[in-house]
């Protein structure tokens, strides 16, 4: 009985430790942006035990750096760099490798407890580890792959406001600048990363570069790149920036009707496979026994 009691118990505190690791790393971002005036009194109760088990995570993370592969290494650094909603939950690589093998750790020691036949345990054990290893690089796909689909679905609407405040006479650089400080998104963040760059002297062409290496995004890329062209060869800004919102919505435009004639087939599956076969069942079991009368009997 106690054993059970120290496997769930055990298996709780696993669930809490990933879960609240998780809604912090997500939600957290949000909770920067909406104290954002008032960042300059100090960090929340939060933030200071999410920094805590992160500074945590990164004295694990030093010391596993050292038995991975460089390379590997280097596909997480890309992973967590390109997101910079990581950079303000205080995600650096060290953590995520800390994070990673606790994890991995806890999930081997989790199937030690619970299984008691020796060949099953060494099986789950080394499944344990390989799983509670790698989850988390798919974990941080799948956000990536998230913001990104934000980024595309925000982008038509943030080049809307741009090319209303280059009608009011602004420049590119000016206009960017109005937008990020009234929508938030994180387009906006990007932006403000940009125009950062710009006010400490790095030079507009290096930030165009800067922001272009670091987004994956193929509209983002298209529209900066867009921009860029047509500061250097000196084209209308607001009718560049019509044009191209009209084009990204356009794309949004076939995409979704792509994927409403694609929900009729996808019906398919279960009307043939679920409903067809409990219909002929319904409709045609009593029908076969009557017809044959007693010959099933």
């Amino acid at each position: 009985m106690v054993i059970y009691i120290v496997t769930i118990a055990y298996f709780l505190f696993l669930v809490f430790l990933t879960y609240y690791f998780l809604k912090n790393l997500i939600f957290k971002r949000r909770t920067i942006s909406q104290n954002h005036s008032n960042h300059f009194s100090g960090s929340s109760g939060k933030s200071e035990i999410f920094k805590k088990f992160n500074m945590f995570f990164a004295k694990i993370g030093n010391s596993g750096k050292k038995i991975l592969f460089k390379t590997y290494i280097l596909k997480l650094e890309n992973l967590i760099s390109g997101n910079n909603e990581f950079k303000t939950s205080y995600l650096t690589i060290e953590s995520f490798i800390g994070f990673k093998f606790l994890l991995s750790l806890l999930l081997f020691v989790f199937c030690l407890i619970l299984i008691n036949n020796s060949l099953l345990m060494i099986i789950f054990g080394s499944a344990g580890l390989i799983i509670g290893f790698f989850i988390p690089d798919y974990l941080i796909r799948y956000l990536n792959l998230k913001r990104l689909q934000k980024m595309d679905r925000d982008l038509p609407y943030i080049i809307d406001l741009l090319y209303i405040a280059a009608l009011s006479g602004q420049n590119i650089y000016n206009s960017i600048k109005i937008v990020t400080g009234k929508y938030d998104s994180q387009i906006s963040s990007e932006f403000k990363i940009f125009l950062q760059q710009i006010d400490f002297g790095i030079g507009k062409k290096e930030a165009y570069v800067n922001i272009l290496q670091k987004n994956n995004s193929d509209s983002f890329k298209s529209f900066i790149f867009t921009l860029q062209q047509a500061e250097s060869y000196g084209s209308s800004i607001s009718e560049l920036l019509k044009q191209k919102a009209e084009f990204l919505r356009f794309e949004i435009a076939q995409e979704i009707e792509k994927k409403t004639r694609l929900i009729s087939t996808k019906m398919l599956f279960p009307l043939i496979f679920l409903i067809l076969p409990s219909f002929l069942l319904l409709v045609c079991g009593p029908l076969v026994y009557l017809v044959s009368g007693n010959m099933f009997l």
